[in-house]
């Protein structure tokens, strides 16, 4: 039979461990299947990822080319208000010529040939002026260079950028190229051109009245470095724009001094936010495109890049990626035979043992196989039987040491003092024959006693509100013993009185704060109860403003062989016996704290969760 019925078993193991494989093998194929879907998803993704960085890349590029250019432009102002405020240039434009002296015109000459060489000065100077320029309202003309033979001072006076560079009056303007003084010398040596009105200077006042133009040309090869220096890929362009669509700089085809303006790249600064990044069609093929502004110039860096260099580089990460998704199909095919096959019989195995674990059968172990994974789930097993053994080992003892403390704390209630004495204050009232008093007296000690012996499953907790009354009961038998010795304050809203806390938790510490804190003191006391909810606890206050208690009794006032001594300041219920009850109910969510100042008083806090006593 033994026999038979272990084959029974096995038979029905082995159903189980085929149960197993098959849903392994079903789980297996659905795990692949996301992995083909992963690799469609993943070159979409993997060409946004890349667009993106070379996006953020490029833009990075053109915007620390573009700070270098308007520090550039920033430089030249430098060097414009320097020349405007030089004494050469002031000192030719505020000489007034007699046209009947000789004189005059020999020293303004001289003041020309003066201001001409401080310009040259300036320009040998610079890294990246190739020619100052001052073109007077009243014909005057100071510069590095020469004018043209067949250059026209009225003509240029009367131009366009002539006039807009009088009329904006306090700041340089970007112009680009001045043909009228380029025509007799070939291409120009420089990128663009700077304009700035020109005033006099009396002391240190500009006097308002313009008495020319300067004009600042910027060198070619500088402009050029820095865009040259923008390496967005092979194919791809860089433009330094105006604002009109003039192409200020085609470095990469050598026509820099081209000022034609441009239909695409007028078209995209007319259509186009120029802090975007965007895809355009250019030259019949799409271009990501990246602009940025220079400063207040009104210059603008675009650069170009073709799509076609971006799917390059997505190519041959899609190949890559491919592979990988190759080989992951192949390893968890290889993965997936080793664990429905391999595994399949150890975790039946494991199945089994535990649903004998679960009918309370606590004499079951695992054996541990290797150092894999469910040998270590074998290994949590068998120290999971074995601490669930000692853990109802331990829930017996708690229970019966609990039981032990109900015992004890129920013959603790009954203080063979407190009884003495109130059998001693009923035989005073006799012999008084004062038979009201006494019938009072022993109806509140009834009632107090009552309170102290009604322990049991339903008995071991008490509403506030019941609490309190024992603890009026309590004051009205020691009000006979004490007259006009001490009296209590109660502070609390109705919203505490039904809320349960354990029985005989609050009258204990009021005969503590009685008969230790305020009958040792000589003039009457004050015993303070204030009650109320905080968040989700309620707070119990017992304070009193009686003797105190030296730093040395209160470290050491929760520990039970200093409450058992004769010199405690806990007697009936020990404060640590209090305290041992908050914590075997309440865990580490109730507290009893004590503070004390000697000769001013002492406070005890009580706080539990109100989540709880509701229970």
């Amino acid at each position: 039979m033994i026999i038979d019925l272990n084959k029974n078993k096995i038979s029905k193991n082995n159903k189980f461990v085929t149960s197993i494989r098959l849903k392994l093998i079903i789980a297996f194929i659905i795990m692949i299947l996301p992995i083909f879907l992963l690799g469609f998803v993943s070159q979409k993704l993997t060409y946004n990822a890349v667009s993106d960085r070379v996006q953020f890349s490029n833009r990075e590029t053109i915007k620390q080319s573009a700070k270098l250019i308007e520090i550039l432009l920033q430089n030249v102002k430098e060097e414009y208000i320097k020349v405007l405020a030089s004494s050469p240039v002031q000192d030719y434009f505020n000489f007034e010529i007699d046209e009947f002296d000789d004189i005059s015109l020999i020293v303004k000459a001289n003041l020309k040939s003066k201001a001409n060489k401080y310009l040259t000065n300036r320009v040998l100077s610079s890294s990246i002026l190739t020619n100052i320029w001052i073109l007077g309202v009243m014909n005057d003309f100071l510069g590095t260079s020469m004018l043209p033979l067949k250059f026209e001072q009225d003509k240029v006076i009367n131009s366009g950028w002539y006039k807009n560079s009088i009329d904006i009056r306090s700041r340089l303007t970007f112009y680009g190229y001045h043909s009228e003084l380029d025509s007799t010398s070939g291409i120009p040596g420089y990128a663009m051109s700077l304009n700035g009105v020109v005033k006099r200077i009396t002391g240190s006042i500009f006097i308002n009245s313009a008495v020319g133009v300067m004009i600042l040309d910027i060198d070619y090869e500088y402009i050029e470095d820095i865009l040259l220096d923008i390496n967005l890929g092979e194919r791809s362009e860089v433009h330094l724009v105006s604002s009109d669509g003039r192409d200020i700089s085609k470095a990469y085809d050598n026509t820099i001094n081209d000022t034609t303006v441009d239909p695409f790249l007028a078209k995209l600064i007319i259509e186009h936010d120029k802090s975007s990044d965007e895809s355009v069609l250019y030259k019949n093929e799409d271009f990501r495109m990246t602009y940025n502004e220079i400063g207040k110039s009104g210059l603008i860096i675009i650069g170009l890049q073709p799509e076609s260099e971006i799917k390059v580089a997505v190519k041959s990460i899609n190949k890559w990626t491919i592979a990988l998704i190759l080989f992951s199909i192949s390893t968890a095919i290889v993965l997936g035979m080793i664990i429905t096959f391999g595994i399949g019989g150890r975790i039946a195995d494991f199945s089994y043992r535990m649903n004998k674990v679960s009918r309370g059968d606590l004499e079951v172990s695992l054996p541990v196989k290797g150092r894999d994974e469910i040998s270590l789930l074998a290994y949590g097993f068998n120290n999971m039987i074995s601490d669930l053994k000692q853990y109802i080992r331990e829930s017996v003892e708690n229970e019966k040491i609990k039981r032990e403390m109900e015992i004890n704390l129920l013959i603790s209630q009954i203080n063979p003092h407190f009884i003495y004495n109130t059998l001693n204050s009923v035989t005073y009232l006799a012999k008084e024959n004062k038979n009201t008093d006494i019938i009072k007296m022993v109806d509140a000690f009834i009632k107090v006693l009552q309170n102290s012996i009604s322990f049991g499953a339903k008995g071991r907790y008490a509403k506030i509100k019941q609490e309190i009354e024992s603890i009026k009961n309590y004051d009205l038998l020691q009000q006979f013993r004490y007259p006009d010795k001490y009296i209590i304050q109660y502070q609390f809203n109705d919203d505490v009185l039904d809320c349960i806390v354990p029985k005989m938790i609050m009258q204990p510490l009021v005969e503590n704060a009685l008969f230790h804190g305020i009958c040792p003191k000589e003039d009457k006391g004050i015993i303070k109860i204030n009650i109320r909810k905080e968040d989700q606890q309620v707070r119990i206050e017992i304070i009193d403003d009686g003797v105190g208690i030296n730093n040395e009794k209160l470290s050491n006032i929760l520990i039970k062989d200093w409450n058992n001594s004769e010199d405690s300041r806990a007697r009936s219920i020990g404060i640590s016996n209090i305290n041992d009850r908050i914590n075997n109910i309440y865990n580490n969510d109730g507290k009893l704290i004590i503070t004390s100042n000697l000769g001013k008083g002492t406070k005890v806090e009580i706080l539990i969760p109100i989540s709880d006593i509701h229970k």
